[in-house]
């Protein structure tokens, strides 16, 4: 099974509720079918090894081919604040997600690797697929090529639920900012004018077309269908793969990654939409088996063609660059996580106000887990998004932050039921700092099984 964390993206569906029960019911089918043939599906075909490979003392061999099933059932209520929506058009709490993967070993130094994946029963889709190829057998050097696993950050490499003690994402992985690749503001006004509205943004003034189908805008909201818009993005996206070539070289302590993708951090892509590449790099460092310290770093074209085009001077190409620290420490049944992200963006309005700065964001988690049985874990975590500020002629003219502050704390309990599934229950409430203070809580429930 393709994981992120051994190296080897959801459609839209949002179609209003009957079909989302209706979807709801198909996938809590598929999921216990999938749990049923999955453990056969897992098995490797007799006989099989790896090419030049010998059998182990036992005769034991390694297979050439595996394939693998994650399968993710959340059960939690509506969001109508959007804290919880993701790029996919989903409420992350409401949420039915099978993947299944598959790898092939066709020679010792060549493997290849792909994954679909489907959410609430949508239509299935190409999550991962490339190679990898590992040219020398005594020297750990290792390259990818397609639609590659993440490099950036901690949290983006450990994909499945299985691998998160709590339920949600962090919020720098989840949360939509008011940003979008496919439209450019006019002014600082009209960034400002969508202040924590980042689940659907729309300029005032914007006349690109937009990307999604209003009519099919989630009724569960309670608000009125807008007339047109457009997804804003995370500062990291951790549903979708980027596609690109990458290089990981190991060592004892240290192992440092590299590679140039298509797309940006915010916007993973399959095809090229603005002729630009992102360069992306991290460096991990294990002075110890219980303490791994990363460093990451990652600069690319953000904005599309259709952006650029937008009327007026100084609309030209928008980086986006980033960097972030993390941190993993373990003792006993103790395992401590914390992480930093600082992204930018230089976004050319045509108008006046003028943005003269690129706009910034700070994001930090801190996260505790406890086991205190062999089944039984505890965990929390606490999130924290921070804009930079800017000023227009809007909130009097005094410098505000182009989008709206937001902070999450999230606290649950893990339950494992076998060596395949595991069952969480988790409350969060979540914080955001717009011109009228909100916030909102959420029980939830969560299945993950795996094989």
């Amino acid at each position: 099974m393709p994981t992120r964390g051994a190296w080897l993206g959801q459609g839209r569906v949002s179609r209003g509720s009957a079909s989302r029960r209706r979807g709801w019911k198909a996938t809590c089918a598929l999921t216990a079918l999938l749990g049923g043939i999955a453990p056969a599906l897992a098995q490797p075909a007799a006989g099989t090894r790896r090419s030049g490979e010998q059998d182990g003392p036992a005769g034991a061999v390694t297979p050439r081919a595996a394939v693998g099933v994650d399968a993710t059932l959340t059960f939690g209520p509506a969001d109508p604040a959007f804290f919880n929506y993701t790029d996919y058009d989903e409420n992350a709490l409401r949420l039915a997600l099978v993947s299944l993967g598959a790898s092939y070993r066709l020679t010792h130094w060549l493997e290849a690797v792909a994954e679909l994946q489907t959410a609430n029963t949508s239509r299935a889709r190409v999550s991962a697929l490339f190679v990898r190829v590992t040219p020398w057998r005594r020297h750990p050097v290792h390259l990818a090529a397609g639609r590659i696993p993440p490099v950036f950050g901690a949290f983006a490499r450990s994909r499945y639920a299985s691998d998160n003690p709590l339920i949600s994402a962090p919020l720098a992985y989840q949360y939509l900012s008011t940003l979008t690749p496919h439209a450019v503001p006019s002014s600082a006004d009209a960034l400002l004018a969508v202040r924590g509205r980042g689940w659907y943004v729309t300029y005032p003034g914007d006349t690109t077309p937009p990307v999604d189908d209003p009519s099919e805008y989630d009724p569960d909201s309670g608000a009125a269908p807008p007339t047109a818009g457009h997804r804003g993005v995370a500062l990291v996206t951790s549903s979708r793969w980027d596609t690109g070539i990458v290089a990981r070289v190991e060592g004892a302590a240290l192992t440092v990654t590299g590679g140039v993708t298509l797309g940006s951090l915010s916007d993973p892509r399959v095809d090229e939409n603005n002729a630009g590449k992102q360069i992306v790099g991290r460096l991990t460092w294990r002075p110890h088996p219980a303490l791994a310290v990363g460093v990451s770093a990652a600069r690319g074209a953000f904005t599309s063609r259709a952006a650029r085009g937008t009327p007026g001077p100084g609309t030209g190409g928008s980086p986006q660059q980033a960097a972030g620290v993390d941190v993993d420490f373990s003792r006993g049944h103790v395992r401590v996580r914390g992480e930093v992200i600082r992204s930018s963006w230089r976004i050319r309005t045509p108008l006046p106000p003028r943005l003269d700065d690129p706009l910034a964001a700070i994001a930090a988690t801190l996260e505790a887990r406890l086991r205190v049985s062999p089944r039984i874990d505890l965990a929390a975590r606490g999130d924290w998004i921070g804009f930079s500020k800017i000023a227009g002629t809007l909130y009097g003219g005094r410098p505000t932050p182009w989008d709206a502050d937001v902070a999450r704390a999230e606290a649950g309990v893990s339950y494992r039921l076998s060596r395949h599934s595991r069952v969480k229950v988790a409350y969060q409430h979540n914080w955001r700092f717009a011109a009228t203070r909100r916030t909102e809580g959420f029980p939830a429930v969560q299945l993950a099984i795996r094989f």
